[in-house]
């Protein structure tokens, strides 16, 4: 199963490589027992996934070429063995073939297809529950809910929380990624909070005509408006701007999706409580709202 160089999931490992680190650190790579990333490899379509240059204490050096897959793929090792002279050429250095796969038993066909590849899966990945973890390194936290949120939800709370101080599209793109492995069968009312968030068109005519979309929207709705007020509490609090307690019932009672989301925006950026709940505050919400048009 080939995989297109703009996956999400892959977009989670360039912009935090570290994580490919992380996850192999119990393996033995030659680099030592605290190698670091030395930089992104970039060898256009001979390999689409990430290639991540590692370097040890003692200056050994490795290539890490990331490739994801969900499912059997019998031309990968050709795949490899074609491209490996080339990356080593290019990098100067031994590559290793790395394999982020979705499952256990993903991980299991493939540790005896392709042994000599390096797996990271839910073993490697772990479940992130803390909000200080999941802000400070917001891709780690969306991979762990990738691979553990459908079991879970808690992790993929705490992923969504921490991407609220990320740039709009990044918020997008993942809590789509998030809502995208999260079965809506078990943790429907976390589902539908969420994909309001990623996708914000209009539901199809049949879709909310019916009865159960419109009570499940309504419960949606609640909880995806307690975890926007969560946010914006917590981006408060991270920011030093302590409320009192009515304004603190105030975020928590707001029934407004679009007044909420006002607020969440203007928090990264007001100094005082006044403007964060100003009607008229002439800050960054009217020249971030000129450039959208």
């Amino acid at each position: 199963m080939a995989t297109a160089p703009g996956d999400p999931i892959l977009e989670l490992l360039r912009r935090d490589p570290q994580l490919v680190l992380d996850a192999l650190r119990h393996r033995c790579l030659g680099l030592g027992s605290t190698p670091a990333v030395e930089g992104l490899l970039d060898i256009g379509s001979l390999w689409p996934g990430p290639i991540v240059v590692a370097r040890g204490s003692g200056g050994a050096r490795r290539a890490l070429a990331v490739a994801l897959r969900s499912g059997p793929d019998r031309h990968l090792g050709a795949s490899w063995i074609a491209t490996r002279p080339t990356l080593q050429a290019r990098a100067n250095c031994p590559p290793r073939l790395v394999l982020l796969v979705p499952t256990r038993r993903t991980a299991d066909d493939f540790a005896r297809e392709l042994p000599s590849a390096e797996l990271i899966g839910p073993r490697q990945i772990p479940r992130v529950r803390s909000s200080k973890l999941a802000r400070r390194r917001p891709e780690l936290a969306v991979l762990a809910a990738v691979m553990h949120g459908r079991h879970d939800p808690e992790v993929a709370r705490v992923a969504w929380l921490a991407c609220a101080e990320l740039p709009d599209d990044r918020v997008a793109r993942y809590t789509a990624l998030i809502v995208d492995h999260l079965p809506a069968h078990r943790h429907p009312q976390l589902v539908d909070a969420l994909r309001q968030l990623a996708e914000p068109g209009p539901p199809s005519a049949w879709r909310r005509d019916s009865g159960g979309y419109q009570a499940g929207r309504r419960e949606g709705l609640d909880l995806g408006l307690g975890l926007a007020a969560d946010a914006l509490l917590d981006i408060l609090t991270l920011r030093a701007m302590f409320l009192a307690p009515v304004d603190r019932d105030r975020i928590r009672a707001c029934r407004s999706p679009c007044e909420l989301a006002r607020w969440l925006h203007r928090a990264r950026s007001v100094d005082s409580r006044a403007q964060l709940f100003a009607d008229d505050w002439d800050g960054q919400d009217d020249q971030d709202d000129q450039g959208r048009h």
